[in-house]
Parts: structure tokens; sequence; C-alpha cells
């Protein structure tokens, strides 16, 4: 059990590593060719971190990452896997989600950071891109 863990979680955030967030993205496209239902994918990262790192040092850069994570975990459904991209950069897959759905949780998680004090001197922004795989 402790070899998947650290096998699959990413050991700085506690969200999903690259390989299983990958994984989790190809078993809802695989389920979507089958039911036809929307699925999108929104990446995000977070704007100007390599400032936050050179300014605060690296462990306020850590401890950013890891508030982002959390904060963007506790925003979205049990069944929206979350997983860190690397670096700064994250991916959320959003099943049974159109991109009105997606939407509107990007306006939230983007208040919800911008909105958010995570201990540095500075507002905290995101970018976001996001997809949607549809029949074809």
């Amino acid at each position: 059990m402790k070899l998947h863990y650290s096998s699959t979680i990413d050991h700085l955030t506690k969200v999903f590593n690259r390989t299983s967030i990958e994984k989790h993205l190809i078993t809802e496209i695989k389920r979507t060719k089958l039911t036809e239902e929307p699925l999108t994918i929104v990446s995000f990262d977070i704007d100007h971190f390599k400032s936050i790192n050179d300014t605060f040092g690296h462990p306020t850069g850590d401890s950013v990452l890891q508030q982002m994570a959390f904060l963007v975990k506790d925003s979205i459904r049990k069944s929206d896997p979350l997983g860190r991209w690397g670096g700064e950069e994250f991916l959320i897959v959003l099943p049974n989600t159109d991109h009105l759905g997606s939407g509107q949780l990007i306006m939230n998680l983007k208040n919800g950071i911008e909105s958010f004090n995570f201990g540095v001197d500075k507002t905290v922004t995101v970018s976001f891109g996001i997809g949607q795989h549809k029949k074809k």
C-alpha cells in the first residue's frame, strides 16, 4: 500500500503525480468514447512562480505549491482527478463536464486563488488552459 501511494502521489503536493494523472486521463478518454459523455481537461500554472522562489526562497515556493494543490483539490469534485503535471503546472480531469461547467469552475478557482493568502507579500495568480474531448 505504501509503495502504491508513493508511486502515484506527488510527494510535495499530495495530489496525483504526472504518470498517475496521465493514466486517469487515458481511462476517462476511453470511457468517454463509449458513453459519449463530455470530458474536459483543465491545465493551469502559477504565474511568475520563479519570482516567488527567487524572492521568498524555495521553501516558500514549496509551501505555495502545497497550498495551491490543497485549495484546488478542496474546490473540485472527488470524481475530478487533480495532478501535478510538472513544476508549478497542474492538470484537472473533469468527467461529465462540458465547456460551460468547466468555465464556471475556472472562474471560481481563479477568484478563490487570487483572494487566498499564500503567505507571500503578493497576490498569487494562475493561468488556465482548457480542452474538451468530443466524439469524432
